[in-house]
C-alpha cells in the first residue's frame, strides 16, 4: 500500500471517528481500527462540548490508550479534542507484542494519524510520554502537518543504566527472545539504534517553523536518563524544560496523578 493510499484511508477513517466523538461531545471515547492484521492501528477520539483544538496523545512502552485515561481526561478538561492510538505491538493494535524492528515504525504510525487531521478542529498539538515522546520525535522528521506545540514527558532518549542494560541484553540474546520485564531482544536492538540518533536537528527545524517545544521530567526518574534530555534541550535553543521532583516515571498513568504534572504540561502546551 502506498503512503498516499495510507493517508487517504486514514483521513476517511479518522474523519468518521472525530465526527462520532464531536457528536457525542461528552468526553466518551470513540474507537475504530485503521488497517488490518499485523499493521492494524487502534484509534480513539474523545471530545468536549466545544473543542478548542486537537491534541494527539501517545502513550509509553507497555502502556496503551486503555491505561492512558487520566491523560486523556486532563486534555479533555483543558478543552482539547483528543485523538490517541495504540502504538504497534500495544493495546488493540496489530504487531508482535511489545516488539518492533525499528523505532521509525512508531514514528510512521504517529505521522499517518497526524497528517490525517487536516479537517480536525485547530490548532493542533502533540503530547507524548516516554516511548510515545520518542515516537513523536521520530514522526517529526517527515510529518507534513504543523503543530502549534509539542510536549514531551519523560522522553525515551536513553534508558537509565544504558550500558549495563545493553551488556545484559547482549548476554541474553543467544538464549532468549524476551528480556526480564517483557521487552523483546529485537525491541532493545531497535532502542539502541534509536539512542544513537540525534533528534536536535529535527527539533530545531520545528522550532524555526514556529512550533513550541516543551519537556517535562521527573527529577528522580527511574526509567529514562534525564541527563540525555537536558543535553538535548541545550542543543535545541527555544525549547523549554520543566523538572518536577518526587514523581515517578509512571505518574502519568495514575488514576489521580500528581496535579503538578498536568499543570506543567498544560502550561507548556498553552504557552
Amino acid at each position: 500500500m502506498t503512503d498516499n493510499k495510507n493517508i487517504d484511508d486514514a483521513q476517511k477513517t479518522i474523519a468518521g471517528l472525530i465526527a462520532q466523538a464531536i457528536e457525542a461531545g461528552d468526553g466518551s471515547l470513540a474507537e475504530t481500527v485503521l488497517g488490518s492484521s499485523d499493521t492494524a492501528l487502534a484509534l480513539y477520539a474523545a471530545a468536549p462540548t466545544a473543542p478548542r483544538g486537537t491534541a494527539i496523545y501517545i502513550h509509553g512502552y507497555m502502556a496503551s490508550v486503555g491505561s492512558s485515561k487520566p491523560a486523556i481526561r486532563a486534555l479533555l478538561e483543558d478543552g482539547w479534542l483528543v485523538v490517541a492510538l495504540d502504538l504497534p505491538g500495544h493495546g488493540k493494535s496489530g504487531g508482535a507484542r511489545l516488539d518492533i524492528g525499528d523505532f521509525s515504525e512508531y514514528g510512521d504510525a504517529v505521522r499517518i494519524v497526524a497528517d490525517s487531521l487536516a479537517n480536525a478542529p485547530g490548532p493542533f498539538v502533540l503530547v507524548g510520554h516516554s516511548l510515545g515522546a520518542a515516537s513523536i520525535l521520530s514522526s517529526l522528521i517527515s510529518m507534513k502537518v504543523r503543530s502549534k506545540a509539542v510536549v514531551l514527558i519523560a522522553p525515551l532518549l536513553r534508558i537509565r543504566a544504558h550500558s549495563w542494560a545493553s551488556f545484559g541484553a547482549a548476554l541474553a540474546k543467544p538464549f532468549t527472545k524476551t528480556l526480564p520485564g517483557g521487552a523483546t531482544v529485537r525491541w532493545f536492538d531497535a532502542y539502541k539504534a534509536w539512542a544513537r540518533g540525534d533528534p536536535a536537528p529535527v527539533l530545531n527545524k520545528a522550532i524555526a517553523k514556529g512550533t513550541r517545544i516543551g519537556f517535562v521530567l521527573s527529577g528522580g526518574d527511574e526509567a529514562v536518563s534525564n541527563a540525555a534530555v537536558t543535553k538535548l534541550v541545550k542543543r535545541a535553543p527555544g525549547s523549554r524544560l520543566t523538572v518536577l521532583g518526587g514523581m515517578s516515571h509512571w505518574e502519568i498513568d495514575n488514576d489521580q496523578p500528581d496535579p503538578r504534572l498536568w499543570q506543567a504540561v498544560l502550561a507548556l502546551l498553552n504557552g
